[in-house]
């Protein structure tokens, strides 16, 4: 049987508890190391098509974990709350505006409870209205 991808490659159906055209076909290269000329070769289409060059790039289109993926790369985090100067913790990037438009100066770097306190909309704080029963 020839393989569906087109390759001319021969292949043999896997038996499954389903036959005909539900049977699985594998292909002969999967698992294998891709040969050196072919990875060059897709090296060297992929190079410089980074950001606005991709194809994919929305601009400020942007969703909120592609925004949020964007400012970590274009400003990694210190370690260092930017509202109350805490250090060593763990820091979020939280948006200012909450616009979430692709600016870095709408981001700030801020720890756990900085984010919670000056940056979470009331939706995030809906927990605080539950009693705590001691």
């Amino acid at each position: 049987m020839l393989c569906k991808c087109g390759c001319g490659e021969e292949t043999t159906p896997r038996r499954t508890f389903r036959r005909g055209h539900n049977a699985r076909v594998f292909h002969p290269a999967k698992g294998k190391p891709m040969p050196p000329k072919a990875k060059e070769a897709l090296l060297a289409f992929n190079r410089g098509r980074v950001e606005e060059a991709s194809s994919s790039w929305k601009g400020d289109d942007v969703g909120y974990p592609g925004l949020h993926a964007w400012v970590q790369k274009e400003r990694p985090r210190t370690g260092i709350c930017q509202h109350c100067g805490a250090a060593g913790g763990r820091t979020h990037n939280a948006n200012i505006s909450g616009e979430y438009r692709r600016d870095l100066d709408d981001f700030i770097e801020v720890c756990g409870k900085c984010h919670y306190r000056h940056y979470a909309t009331p939706h995030d704080k809906r927990w605080q209205t539950r009693q705590v029963i001691a």
